[in-house]
């Protein structure tokens, strides 16, 4: 069960995970564990979105953890980990720089793993499998950003032009506020608002200011996810998602909210007429933000999943 206890102000779940980090030598991948379900147990990796961190899923991955063993990890430059994240180096590399890392982090635990993930995390799991066949058993794509097929050439060459970067996504994320007084002043100012307007689940709010932030010496809060990297990082979106969907060979399901503005009506009728090997669950009045909105529906599905994905 999960025990909810007040830390200055802020909810902090204590469930049954635990932190743990894994060197990189030019720094460390912070990741949660949950390794109760048994020797036997499936494993399942999940990746979050960006902007946001392991700790924002807690709530829906908690109560799975009686059938599975969960690894969560914090990406590059987001959560607690302490890799070094420029933003010139995105811009470089582009979200290969997520695919090579997970691809160092899931050869730790030397177990095969369904992967799992949520927006960036789900195409960051699916480009890998893609580029290496034997990674994966299965995999879950939470609202996916994959692009139809007509529009992958056009961002191609935005990208290739530069015009990525005035993308309205991407300009907001830069100019967002970095360093607030405390957690507290976080969780009020984005409660309700915005993209966190939609979310329903109990407590993901302060979970994801908890992990997603760090306390400064003056005892000021800063994001740990810098403004310029995780613009950086939308404005380098993979235009390979949907190529990597028809190469890699493991059963995929993809669960997206119907009305995301991200994983399109259009993309997903298109994948249900070209991609025998993927099931589509789509969540009547979902956004982008399903997990948070209906974390009991993407936890079901997940959880299934994972068992699936042990017997395959």
């Amino acid at each position: 069960m999960v025990s909810w206890e007040s830390e200055g102000g802020v909810m902090a779940n204590r469930g049954s995970w635990e932190r743990l980090e894994f060197d990189m030598g030019d720094g460390a991948i912070s990741y949660l564990k949950w390794e109760r379900a048994g020797r036997d147990a499936p494993w399942v990796h999940f990746a979050h979105a960006n902007g946001f961190n392991a700790q924002t899923y807690t709530r829906m991955l908690e109560p799975l953890a009686d059938r599975l063993n969960i690894v969560a990890w914090d990406a590059r430059g987001q959560g607690q980990s302490t890799l070094p994240a420029d933003p010139a180096e995105m811009r470089r590399r582009g979200w290969e720089i997520y695919v090579e890392d997970l691809s160092r982090f899931l050869a730790s635990f030397d177990r095969p793993m369904a992967l799992a993930g949520h927006s960036l995390g789900s195409v960051v799991s699916l480009l890998l499998t893609a580029r290496e066949p034997g990674v994966a058993s299965s995999l879950l794509l939470v609202d996916p950003v994959i692009l139809h097929p007509a529009t992958t050439v056009a961002w191609g060459l935005a990208k290739f032009l530069g015009r990525n970067e005035g993308f309205s996504l991407v300009t907001r994320a830069a100019r967002r506020r970095a360093q607030f007084s405390s957690r507290e002043e976080i969780v009020a100012s984005y409660r309700g608002r915005g993209g966190f307007s939609t979310w329903e689940c109990g407590g993901c709010l302060e979970q994801y200011v908890e992990g997603g932030t760090r306390v400064l010496d003056d005892g000021s809060v800063r994001l740990s996810c810098e403004p310029l990297w995780e613009s950086a990082t939308f404005a380098q979106m993979s235009e390979w998602g949907w190529s990597s969907l028809r190469r890699v060979k493991v059963p995929v399901t993809i669960v997206y909210g119907e009305k995301s503005d991200t994983f399109l009506g259009s993309t997903a009728r298109a994948t249900e007429l070209l991609m025998s090997h993927v099931k589509l669950v789509p969540v009547p009045g979902a956004t982008h933000f399903v997990p948070m909105e209906f974390p009991e529906r993407v936890g079901t599905e997940l959880l299934l999943f994972g068992l699936e994905g042990h017997k395959a």
